[in-house]
C-alpha cells in the first residue's frame, strides 16, 4: 500500500523484539514544573493500539497502556503544549519525566528528560542528548556527522537485531544522507532486515544514494495534462523543481498549495517547478490540479506504483518527494524545505 509521510515522517519505524505479535506496554508519565496542562495523547507510527488514546492529566501525571506489534516511537501530545522528540516504546512498562522547553515565545515542545524502565527507552533518550550535545558543541558539520554516524554505527554492532538500530540509521539517512548507511544496514541481522521495518530502510537507503546531492540525473520524457510528451533534460538550462505527488497524500496537497506561495521567488530566481503525479486515473489527477489551483507543469505517467518508469528511476518510496537540479541536470538540494531555503541563497 502507498504511504505518505509528513516531517513527522522522519519519525519511522523500529524496536528489539522482531517477532510480530502484540507486546503489552505502560508509560506513565509525569510533567515537570508545569500544572496548566490537562490533557494528553499519544501517536505511534506502528501498529498499535491503545486503551485510552487521549487521557487526563491528574497532578502533573498520567498513564498510557496498549499494545504495539513491536518496540516503536511515541509521541507525546498535550491540550496546551506539542510532543516533542518522542519516547521509546518496549514491551516493559516505562516511566518518563518530561519537562516543556521553550523554543520562542509561542513556540513549546514536551521533551523528555528522564526515562525509567527498559534499556532501549533509555538508550534512545541517550542518543538523543548525544546528538544534541554534539550539535551544540561542534561547528564543522563534517565533523558533527562523523561523530553521529560512528555512534550509530557502534549501536548497530552491539544491537544488529533491534529496531532502535534501525530506526536510528533510518532517521540519520533522512538527516544526512546516505554516505556510510550500506555499510552500517550490512550490519544489521538478517532477521531484521527480513522484517517490514528492514526492508522499509533497504528502500530509503536506496533513494538516498540515487539521489545523493551533486548526482547527475538522466533525462526523462512524461505526458502532460494534455497528452503531450514533455522531456525533461538540460536543454532548458534551468535551475528545476522536480515535485512528485499524489491526490490521496495530504501532505502532498498542502505542499502544492505552499508552493503558490513560493512562485514569486521562483519567478525571481529564474527556477522552474514541474510537479510529477503519480495518480492512475486522468480524472482524479486533473480533479486535484482544480482543486489546488496549480498553475505550473503537470506531468504524469498514469501507471500503478509498480510498473511506473519514474518511480524506478528515482527509487521513490513516499510522497511529498521534492529535488532540485541545475541546468546541467545534477541534484543540488533534497526536500522541500531544504530547496527553497537553497533558492532564496541564489
Amino acid at each position: 500500500m502507498k504511504k505518505c509521510y509528513a516531517l513527522i515522517t522522519a519519525l519511522l519505524l523500529v524496536g528489539i523484539s522482531i517477532n510480530a505479535q502484540s507486546q503489552q506496554f505502560r508509560l506513565e508519565g509525569e510533567i515537570k514544573d508545569v500544572d496548566s496542562l490537562t490533557e494528553a495523547t499519544i501517536m505511534t507510527f506502528e501498529n498499535s493500539k491503545f486503551v485510552n488514546q487521549q487521557v487526563k492529566i491528574i497532578n502533573r501525571k498520567f498513564v498510557f497502556e496498549g499494545t504495539i506489534e513491536h518496540p516503536c516511537l511515541a509521541i507525546i501530545n498535550t491540550d496546551k503544549v506539542r510532543g516533542g522528540l518522542g519516547v521509546w516504546l518496549t514491551s516493559d512498562t516505562i516511566k518518563v519525566l518530561f519537562y516543556v522547553k521553550e523554543h520562542g515565545p509561542a513556540f513549546r515542545l514536551l521533551q523528555s528528560l528522564s526515562v525509567e524502565g527498559s534499556k532501549e527507552a533509555k538508550d534512545y533518550l541517550a542518543w538523543i542528548n548525544s546528538k544534541n550535545e554534539w550539535n551544540q558543541k561542534e561547528p564543522d558539520k563534517i565533523k558533527r556527522n562523523m561523530y553521529i554516524w560512528k555512534g550509530i554505527d557502534d549501536y548497530v554492532t552491539t544491537y544488529p537485531e533491534s529496531f532502535l538500530s534501525a530506526f536510528m540509521l533510518s532517521l540519520e539517512v533522512e538527516a544526512s544522507g546516505s554516505v556510510q548507511a550500506r555499510s552500517i544496514y550490512n550490519k544489521l541481522s538478517p532477521l531484521m532486515k527480513a522484517t517490514e521495518t528492514g526492508e522499509r530502510l533497504l528502500k530509503k537507503i536506496e533513494n538516498a544514494e540515487t539521489n545523493a546531492i551533486g548526482t547527475k540525473i538522466s533525462g526523462f520524457s512524461l505526458p502532460d495534462v494534455n497528452g503531450k510528451l514533455v522531456t525533461v533534460d538540460s536543454t532548458a538550462k534551468t535551475w528545476t523543481i522536480l515535485h512528485f505527488w499524489d491526490s490521496w497524500c495530504g501532505p502532498c496537497r498542502v505542499e502544492n498549495r505552499n508552493l503558490i506561495g513560493h512562485q514569486k521567488l521562483l519567478k525571481e530566481k529564474g527556477v522552474k517547478l514541474i510537479g510529477i503525479s503519480l495518480d492512475e486515473t486522468k480524472d482524479t489527477w486533473l480533479k486535484s490540479i482544480e482543486k489546488d489551483k496549480i498553475a505550473w507543469l503537470e506531468l504524469n505517467k498514469l501507471k500503478p506504483w509498480n510498473e511506473n518508469e519514474i518511480i524506478k528511476q528515482f527509487k521513490i518510496y513516499s510522497i511529498p518527494y521534492s529535488i532540485l537540479i541545475d541546468e546541467n541536470m545534477v541534484i543540488q538540494s533534497i526536500g522541500m524545505n531544504n530547496i527553497i531555503a537553497k533558492i532564496q541563497g541564489l
